[in-house]
């Protein structure tokens, strides 16, 4: 469970590697996450307070701290996993592989196996 303790812990570790000559001259954006199966009462009220992403816990400068259980986490891949599937009409089966391939490239460069039948026939009419 996430209590104060690893809250805490995770921020110190947040400040330490934000302060370190190495990395604070670097113009990136640090995400520092605590993640397990559960969330204690006081954590959750911070990482659900309002106007904050959900799972937020804290921030400052280029640091964002996030508290999540692994169940939100995944649920929340899941999702967007699935909105790019249908965003892009993914399928990643081997037809639509197979299909992309002899819609985009010339057929004679084409491995035999992944040719569809018109391309097969097309290689065999060039090839006479």
């Amino acid at each position: 469970m996430i209590t104060q303790t690893e809250v805490g812990q995770i921020k110190s570790y947040a400040e330490a590697v934000a302060s370190d000559p190495q990395f604070n001259a670097v113009k990136v954006h640090w995400d520092f996450w605590v993640i397990s199966t559960d969330l204690d009462s006081t954590v959750q009220k911070d990482a659900s307070e309002v106007g904050r992403p959900l799972g937020q816990i804290a921030s400052w400068g280029n640091i964002r701290i996030w508290a999540k259980s692994w169940s939100q986490l995944i649920d929340e891949c899941e999702t967007r996993l699935r909105y790019f599937k249908e965003a892009l009409e993914y399928d990643a089966s081997n037809e639509h592989a197979a299909d992309y391939l002899n819609r985009t490239h010339d057929k004679a460069t084409i491995p035999e196996p992944l040719r569809t039948d018109d391309a097969a026939s097309e290689a065999s009419d060039s090839a006479e």
